[in-house]
């Protein structure tokens, strides 16, 4: 039989609070709440690049005053979060892609 990893010397470091972790949190949240039902069909590897440019978004919005981040949760100006859904729908945009017959 392989290692055995105890889960009881793992948990305690996912519970140590930063704000990176905070704002990554804010970011999965925000992908799950206005991304998630959109993108479903998409392979994972695009979510997980798209969590990660919402978190890289949030990051430089936090830094502009745009996002904060306090005890009682997260929120995002509105004007930024309009920007960032602009952004990401961009990002998968396939419009009227038409396949051509393969010769």
């Amino acid at each position: 039989m392989g290692e055995v990893i105890n889960l009881n010397d793992i948990l305690p470091l996912a519970k140590k609070e930063s704000k990176e972790s905070d704002l990554a949190m804010f970011a999965v949240l925000y992908f799950s709440e206005y991304f998630a039902k959109l993108y479903s069909d998409v392979d994972i590897e695009v979510r997980y690049a798209l969590v990660i440019s919402i978190y890289r978004y949030m990051a430089d919005a936090k830094k502009e005053g745009a996002v904060k981040i306090n005890e009682e949760g997260f929120s995002i100006s509105h004007e930024a979060s309009e920007d960032l859904h602009e952004k990401i729908k961009k990002v998968i945009d396939f419009g009227e892609a038409h396949l051509k017959p393969y010769h």
